[in-house]
């Protein structure tokens, strides 16, 4: 089933957006008709109009973790490295080593938690290879000098600023932006309504109702990213009345 919707979501006019970005031309168009309130409903939605799984994930847990740490050094470099040197002991428990670092597993699974809360559901092998690569590869860019220049700090600055804005945005918004958790009995009882579709696609009943669940989830994703798109720009609305007099000028 989902290979069948991946193959559909080539000829959309969206394959032209890059895979980590959902851009929201009209955040409220989801809403301008009352949705769907079965599964069933947001399913067949999704399957005709979107046809494609999108997850987008933040590193808001990764960043709070540094955030937590910082010691007053110079930069960002200093302030990244400072967060491998938190693991410079034996942890009780590790979840990965990087070069002479043992990242703490209790520490990884806070970060998930956080996640979970903020940013929807992901399993928890996946969450960990994420922080495992982000790892590697700071831990690469840091050996190299790469995040010394003036370049790399207004890089780092951006997504500094961008992560705690929507980290803001997530916790004033805490109830209108939460996950609604997905059960395999929900996901089977759409089942039960496509089972002639998922024998023609010669998946299992088991397979079937598990590409059924991860898509409602992918569903729920795409909503509160639309949703928290909208409520963003009201609060920029509000927001600038209170702190700017001069915003920027509309680009032509």
């Amino acid at each position: 089933m989902n290979q069948n919707i991946a193959q559909e979501s080539q000829s959309t006019d969206r394959s032209s957006l890059p895979p980590d970005e959902i851009r929201v031309e009209n955040p409220g168009a989801l809403y301008e008709e009352p949705p769907s309130e079965t599964s069933y409903g947001r399913f067949r939605s999704f399957a005709l109009g979107s046809k494609r799984i999108i997850y987008a994930m933040v590193l808001l847990a990764m960043v709070g973790g540094i955030a937590a740490s910082m010691r007053p050094v110079t930069g960002f470099e200093g302030r990244l490295e400072s967060y491998f040197q938190r693991f410079t002991g034996k942890a009780a428990a590790s979840g990965y080593q990087i070069a002479a670092n043992e990242i703490d597993e209790s520490e990884l699974r806070s970060n998930y938690e956080t996640h979970k809360r903020l940013l929807g559901p992901v399993e928890y092998a996946g969450f960990v290879q994420e922080q495992f690569e982000t790892d590697l590869v700071l831990r690469a860019a840091l050996d190299e000098g790469l995040l010394s220049s003036p370049e790399a700090a207004m890089v780092l600055e951006t997504a500094l600023r961008r992560a705690a804005a929507e980290y803001y945005i997530r916790k004033k918004f805490t109830s209108e932006l939460a996950f609604k958790p997905i059960s395999t009995g929900e996901a089977k009882l759409v089942y039960e309504k496509t089972k002639g579709t998922m024998k023609e696609l010669k998946l299992s009943e088991q397979d079937a109702i598990e590409s059924i669940r991860n898509t409602l989830i992918a569903v729920q994703a795409q909503e509160i990213r639309a949703k928290q798109a909208l409520l963003r720009r009201e609060l920029t609305n509000r927001l600038k009345q209170v702190y700017s007099t001069r915003p920027p000028e509309t680009v032509r």
